[in-house]
């Protein structure tokens, strides 16, 4: 299971947790509870709702309630242009300034030495980036999402 704390972003401190493929929360408990012991379950970030996403996501009104989003950095005078609607889509933004869905960073090339691992055949600074890129890169499909209780 890999898992990511949300510190900071959202008006609760979170976590991400990522199941293994054709996993399920329920599949390995022990490990779950142990690893999000103080945490309350949410639900997978597919299955997210508004309601669930707008207590914690901050908010403003100016004639109309508007959500933060979390990816930009705006000025007063672009607040609205730059924010969300849905608290869905503002959840969301914050998730995503800590995470990526696909890994923005391509697989470096590589052979198969004779024990079955990966030789690459570029430099360590790039393989560095790529695996610090995929430790934040998350399956939608197969994360939970949960905050502290």
């Amino acid at each position: 299971m890999k898992t990511l704390e949300i510190i900071g972003v959202l008006k609760k401190d979170g976590m991400l947790v990522e199941l293994e493929e054709n996993g399920s929360i329920y599949d390995d408990m022990t490990s779950f509870r142990l690893l999000t012991k103080g945490y309350e379950v949410l639900g997978m970030v597919n299955d997210l709702t508004e309601e669930i996403c707008e207590p914690l996501v901050h908010k403003f009104n100016i004639l109309h309630t508007f959500y933060k989003n979390y990816g930009i950095k705006s000025s007063r005078d672009s607040l609205i242009d730059d924010s969300f609607i849905s608290p869905l889509e503002s959840f969301h933004s914050a998730l995503e300034t800590k995470v990526y869905w696909e890994n923005p960073i391509p697989e470096p090339p590589f052979t198969i030495g004779e024990k079955g691992t990966k030789i690459y055949s570029v430099g360590s600074k790039y393989i560095i980036e790529y695996k610090n890129a995929q430790s934040r890169t998350f399956d939608k499909e197969r994360t939970a999402v949960l905050v502290k209780s």
